[in-house]
């Protein structure tokens, strides 16, 4: 009885793993192949859509004050994160300086929260920047 028991136990513990296993991904627009997680805008919110070569797309929206200065343009962190990303390590900065959170960067490198060291690499029209083992896509302020 306890053997049948765990069995069937067993057996619904792999129904429920298996059944949220569903849903494809959006597509990463700069590697088709590989996926991006993120959510889409709210209604009346700003979005920047990334769209991949073979047309799909997503939707990034702001997700906190965080923002970066690359080649003199200022990015703000989106709610989009790139899983497994790997960038050409010749292309790869780090974070180099970084002003307070109400401030908006004023040279490259810099960011408005501590940072120092954090890799970052040019991605799209974006950036993305390596945070708590996620790469975590920065997006053009308009």
């Amino acid at each position: 009885m306890k053997k049948t028991l765990a069995i069937v136990l067993c057996l619904l513990l792999s129904l429920c793993v298996l059944s949220a296993c569903g849903d494809e991904p959006a597509v990463d627009p700069a590697n088709p192949g590989t996926n991006v997680e993120g959510n889409a805008a709210e209604e009346g919110e700003e979005a920047h859509v990334l769209t991949d070569s073979a047309g799909y797309t997503i939707e990034a929206e702001v997700a906190s004050q965080g923002k970066i200065m690359v080649d003199g343009k200022v990015y703000i962190e989106s709610n989009v994160t790139i899983p497994d990303y790997v960038g050409e390590p010749d292309q790869m900065r780090s974070v180099e300086s970084f002003v307070d959170l109400s401030e908006t960067p004023s040279e490259n490198g810099q960011t408005n929260f501590d940072a120092i060291g954090a890799p970052y690499i040019l991605y799209g029209e974006g950036v993305v920047m390596f945070l708590d083992d996620l790469w975590i896509y920065f997006m053009p302020m308009e």
